[in-house]
């Protein structure tokens, strides 16, 4: 059976938004924000309200960590 490749874009959205929420949470502001723009130019449409839409985290503390990280990184609600 032949698997299908991973969607780069979506890929790099996540990465990108995981490295920003990282980063602010490690008080790496410089860094944090350049990840979000990153992730940002990769789809403008992302925000707080979507997390649901393109993250999958189980555990309810795991995503009130990264909605927390993504916030301080500069992520709009």
């Amino acid at each position: 059976m032949k698997r299908s490749a991973p969607d780069v874009t979506v890929t790099r959205r996540i990465v990108s938004a995981f490295s920003a929420a990282s980063y602010a949470l490690a008080g790496r502001m410089d860094e944090a924000r350049r990840a979000l723009e990153h992730a940002r130019r990769i789809d403008s449409a992302l925000r707080i309200a979507n997390i649901g839409d393109w993250v999958v985290l189980r555990r309810p503390e795991d995503v009130a960590t990264f909605v927390e990280g993504l916030r301080r990184a500069g992520l709009p609600d």
